[in-house]
């Protein structure tokens, strides 16, 4: 009878398990058919510049994500990026992120935050920046940002500024 009671408090205890894993899932969004977001960042759209962003969704309030740029007066960064979500929805508000890569160009005609060679450069970088993600039930989503990040390297310009509004789809 022991073994009875104990066998029916096992399937009855996996069973709630369930069914709270499943509702909290089903409220937090986490079971979104679109975990990914293709982006363009309007800002670049106006110089002589593309800047495209991906981001892949894996859980209700983090992200992962690559960013390329370049400048066609050779200037470009290819970043990782992973971003914490603090919104009522998942993935949506206020974000922080984290972000690492490289950054590299010519800057004979750039003036960058002091950076006095006029040389080619190409440096690890690494940054922050805080922003606000805006979607719709459409899956439009559009990002606004800005940050700081750091240059490493004995001729690299010292920092440089990551700022964006991006438009995209989640798909």
């Amino acid at each position: 009878m022991k073994k009875v009671m104990l066998f029916l408090m096992l399937i009855m205890s996996i069973r709630l398990y369930s069914e709270i894993t499943n509702s909290t899932e089903a409220s937090s969004g986490t079971t979104l058919a679109a975990k990914h977001e293709l982006k363009i960042d309007l800002a670049y759209v106006l110089v002589p510049a593309i800047k495209i962003e991906y981001e892949r969704l894996f859980s209700a309030g983090s992200t992962w994500g690559l960013v390329g740029l370049y400048d066609f007066d050779d200037y470009y960064h290819l970043l990782g990026f992973y971003r914490w979500y603090f919104g009522k929805e998942p993935i949506s508000g206020f974000f922080l992120e984290g972000h690492a890569g490289v950054i590299g160009g010519n800057m004979e005609d750039h003036w960058l935050y002091g950076y006095d060679n006029n040389g080619d450069f190409t440096a690890p970088a690494v940054g922050v920046a805080l922003g606000w993600k805006f979607t719709t039930n459409a899956g439009v989503v559009l990002d606004i940002f800005t940050g700081l990040g750091r240059l490493i390297g004995e001729d690299s310009p010292g920092s440089y500024h990551r700022s964006g509004i991006c438009i995209g789809k989640r798909f």
